[in-house]
């Protein structure tokens, strides 16, 4: 939601800043005039400007928009998905992203064990 800032010299003293010393001034007494011009915080809307969308917006794997009355399937606690299909697939990918880490993990930690043991160590007091 956008924020609106007064832009005229008297809004400013009335919300209590003079724009010339570091103390505020007290507020007038008189109420606000209701011609004052306003203008919209172009930081409030970035980001429907630069097209980013909350996270439930759109399906994590097909990219479908969601919303409306549909179900939303979520996975992982922050993944949302239009069907239970789209979220089965997610699933599978990260089993076996998983499965493949694991692999690479155990050839990894197998390579340093035969390393070891192929190149015994000899303390420097044997040579």
């Amino acid at each position: 939601m956008a924020r609106y800032h007064p832009t005229s010299i008297h809004d400013d003293i009335e919300a209590g800043f003079s724009g010339h010393s570091a103390s505020p001034v007290k507020p007038a007494a008189s109420p606000r005039r209701p011609g004052g011009r306003l203008f919209c915080d172009p930081c409030d809307d970035a980001d429907d400007l630069l097209g980013h969308h909350h996270y439930l917006d759109i399906c994590f794997r097909c990219r479908r928009p969601l919303g409306g009355n549909r179900d939303i399937f979520m996975y992982r606690g922050d993944m949302p998905f239009c069907s239970e299909e789209c979220r089965q697939e997610q699933i599978e990918i990260d089993e076996a992203r998983e499965q493949r880490s694991k692999q690479t993990g155990r050839a990894e930690q197998e390579r340093q064990r035969q390393q070891k043991a192929s190149h015994p160590r000899i303390p420097v007091w044997a040579w």
